[in-house]
């Protein structure tokens, strides 16, 4: 998701630097030579009952535009394609570089080496199984696979402690920073420290060291007492963590402990981890089997973007529950065009005066309610209804069926 923003804000970037410079070559080399140009030949007389035009008059409709297109207009549009081609190929490169960065930066984690199959065919469904398929076909060295195991209601839980382990995350980038510039920071000892069990004797170590890294504005005296307050709450949201951590072991030891053989243990979902990051591509973009829909691998996503009540459904239920969404996202398109013309006839002065038969606020002399109604109302409802799109979306994203962000 950081990776995604940068290149959002860099995109923006982009085409702010476009657009001035669009701005200045044509303020400074259209306008200047249009007004020379369309100036009337010396010694020409001009016709009778014309005013003469000033400078500004000039400058104006020229920067504006005229019905006469000139050889200055052909120019600027080759002039503007090679500033737009600079531009994207100058994001295109960057975002590649960057990319490329953040792969070398994750390479080692364990969601950069691993791959997501979905559509397990019965003969692989055992995790041994699965293991020998993927190192007889030349992918590489697996060094772990886990089969997601079919247990009812196990996703309300690993939601609690996802976004239990989110507010952890959020607590110690506020102490630390993202990244740390710390000396002798050392990430592998503190997760190990906050991922220990025993949380009295580790976080004790742990806080020591988030005390000795924390930034710098945490070592004055006001900043000693917020950093007192973060610590104490990232202690609370440790043992809520441990806990739900905790309870989902319980769960899968209880599920598994009761298995009767009667039902389907395992899902035909699985994460299969290889000795590095190479393995893990190449993995995900060979076909591994003969069979269509099965066993399809893609690289694996990172732990908080996975809908892990999805991950369970079928490929058919799938199907259907994305048939249901396009056909809502078509209503939702329909609705909002129709909203939008609604919007903009109602609060046009003729319908309010038909609404209002005879009240003098909406006459044509009102104009400051005139210009209200008629520019900031339909934009300001507008806007509060797109911002309401990416909840929505976001909700019909997870009803569809899909499986990760």
């Amino acid at each position: 998701v950081g990776l995604d923003a940068l290149l959002v804000l860099r995109l923006f970037k982009m085409l702010g630097t476009l657009a001035a410079a669009g701005s200045l070559v044509g303020l400074l080399a259209v306008v200047p030579l249009k007004v020379l140009l369309d100036a009337p030949p010396p010694g020409s007389t001009p016709p009778p009952g014309s005013t003469p035009r000033s400078l500004y008059d000039a400058v104006a409709t020229a920067a504006l535009g005229s019905e006469r297109p000139l050889v200055v207009h052909f120019a600027f549009a080759y002039v503007f394609t090679a500033l737009v081609y600079y531009c994207f190929s100058r994001f295109a490169y960057q975002a590649i570089a960057l990319r490329w960065h953040y792969l070398l930066r994750v390479r080692n984690t364990r969601p950069a080496r691993s791959v997501m199959v979905t559509g397990i065919p019965e003969e692989l469904s055992t995790e041994h199984a699965l293991k020998e398929h993927f190192e007889r076909c030349g992918c590489g060295r697996v060094v772990a696979v886990e089969i997601v195991p079919r247990i009812e209601r196990l996703g309300v839980v690993v939601r609690r402690r996802a976004h239990v382990l989110q507010l952890i995350e959020e607590q110690v980038t506020l102490v630390l920073g993202n990244p740390c510039t710390a000396a002798g920071y050392d990430r592998e000892l503190l997760a190990s420290l906050l991922n220990a069990h025993d949380t009295r004797a580790s976080f004790a170590d742990a806080q020591r060291l988030l005390r000795q890294w924390a930034l710098p504005r945490y070592h004055t005296a006001g900043g000693e007492k917020r950093l007192n307050l973060v610590l104490g709450q990232l202690e609370h949201l440790l043992r809520r963590f441990h806990h739900a951590d905790g309870v989902v072991g319980d769960v899968r030891r209880a599920w598994f402990g009761s298995f009767d053989g009667s039902r389907d243990r395992s899902s035909t979902v699985g994460f299969v981890t290889f000795v590095d990051a190479a393995s893990a591509h190449l993995a995900a973009q060979a076909f591994t089997y003969a069979q269509p829909f099965q066993l399809r691998a893609e690289l694996a996503p990172e732990p908080r973007d996975v809908f892990w009540d999805n991950v369970t459904l079928p490929l058919s239920s799938r199907i259907m529950r994305g048939i249901v969404s396009l056909g809502a996202y078509g209503v939702m398109i329909v609705y909002w065009l129709t909203m939008a013309f609604l919007l903009s006839t109602l609060v046009s002065m003729d319908t309010l005066k038909k609404l209002f038969p005879g009240q003098p606020l909406f006459s044509d002399e009102n104009k400051w309610l005139k210009g209200l109604l008629r520019f900031t109302t339909p934009t300001f409802v507008l806007s509060l209804m797109n911002a309401c799109v990416p909840y929505i979306l976001s909700w019909l994203a997870g009803v569809s069926g899909i499986q990760s962000r």
